[in-house]
């Protein structure tokens, strides 16, 4: 899910904020009664191009409600990501660190971070190092190229992701995520901006996404092995 600027949870008009919080607990509550294992994404902030950085006050107020949105994953039995994006698509989580700082400052037991490479490519200094530094929080990953279209049509290092991971000892689930303004709808093209028709055929795309993560996992475990 991604919060927007009508139920912002780190707005500064608390009625907003409260709708975001309000937002994010009936999300976990489908969930629960959808027998998923949890909700995540933009659970933090809005999806949206902020012209300020964070303040001080507006991270604190973050924590208190992700503090309190955690008990109640908790009490329903599920668990709540936080998805790091790049700084045109959110302002307060863009890091892997910065979402395991939020997850330990909320004091947080049934939270975890969901890793999107696209996002990674952007804003990490050094993938796999973030993923050594984050390992026990890590839950869930989108993979997707560094143009998000074809997985394996961009310069994304697949290999050095699933290598990293591998050392990591991850064992949560993957997503892959390859968008094309072909499929989407003009608001979705609109929020991440998606010009260009990466392509036509779903089922092709899947195709090429599959052989890509299974040629990377391969190669990436036989480094591990060797090393």
């Amino acid at each position: 899910m991604a919060l927007g600027p009508g139920t912002d949870i780190s707005s500064d008009d608390p009625d907003i904020a409260a709708k975001g919080e309000a937002a994010v607990g009936r999300a976990l509550e489908i969930a629960a009664d959808l027998g998923s294992p949890g909700v995540s994404g933009i659970t933090y902030a809005a999806f949206h191009s902020y012209a300020a950085p964070q303040s001080v006050a507006q991270r604190a107020r973050v924590v208190d409600r992700l503090s309190r949105l955690d008990r109640r994953a908790g009490e329903l039995g599920v668990r709540l990501g936080l998805e790091p994006v790049n700084r045109y698509e959110s302002f307060m989580v863009n890091t892997l660190d910065q979402a395991a700082a939020m997850i330990r400052d909320a004091g947080a037991r049934n939270m975890f971070v969901h890793m999107d490479t696209f996002h990674m490519n952007i804003e990490e200094g050094d993938i796999p190092a973030a993923i050594a530094r984050n390992a026990p929080f890590l839950g869930y990953a989108h993979v997707a190229d560094s143009n998000r279209g074809v997985l394996g049509g961009g310069h994304f290092d697949l290999t050095g992701f699933f290598r990293a991971l591998a050392v990591a000892n991850y064992a949560g689930d993957f997503t892959v995520e390859s968008f094309s303004s072909r499929v989407l709808s003009a608001g979705l093209v609109g929020g991440v901006r998606l010009w260009r028709e990466a392509w036509s055929d779903p089922v092709e795309a899947a195709r090429l996404a599959l052989d890509a993560m299974r040629a990377a996992r391969q190669a990436a475990e036989a480094g591990v092995r060797a090393w």
